[in-house]
């Protein structure tokens, strides 16, 4: 049986991390091309004189697979906090999330993975600047990790005779 602290110490990690990967889909942009721009895993939105549009990627010129892995990270992060969040749920019920913990690190690597091919597979661009979405998302799945790898060490509760 996990201890109490380190059992809250993983609910914590878990929903920070699902709120992380969350937020790096959903609020941020992952390129700021000139201060106009904003690349976002869904498409783009642009901003002129404080007039903003949400377009899609054509513009950029990038290949098939990377407008698919785009979607690909959004989908897989909404997933793996959703796996996050019931991780949490079973932990700070005080069960033994095993599956739980499984489900969300396939989740979160196949999230990370994505996310990697995309940011990997970014059409070149001199005036792209990196933006904070995509360290969200690495900083969420490191959150995860630490709280999916601490949940599967514990021992299993010895049978009762």
């Amino acid at each position: 049986m996990m201890k109490t602290r380190t059992r809250w110490i993983c609910v914590a990690l878990a929903l920070g991390g699902a709120a992380l990967m969350a937020l790096a889909v959903q609020s941020g942009a992952w390129w700021s091309i000139a201060g106009q721009v904003e690349v976002r895993p869904m498409g783009s939105q642009w901003c002129i004189d404080g007039n903003c549009a949400a377009v899609s990627h054509d513009w950029l010129g990038g290949s098939a697979l990377w407008e698919r892995s785009g979607v690909a990270t959004y989908m897989g992060a909404l997933v793996a906090a959703f796996v996050l969040v019931i991780m949490a749920s079973a932990l700070a019920a005080g069960r033994r999330a095993t599956l739980a913990a499984s489900s969300a690190l396939v989740a979160v690597l196949t999230a990370a993975l994505a996310a990697g091919l995309f940011v990997a597979l970014f059409p070149a661009n001199d005036q792209a600047t990196l933006g904070r979405s995509a360290f969200f998302l690495a900083g969420g799945a490191v959150a995860a990790a630490t709280s999916i790898l601490i949940t599967l060490r514990q021992p299993a509760p010895a049978p009762n005779p």
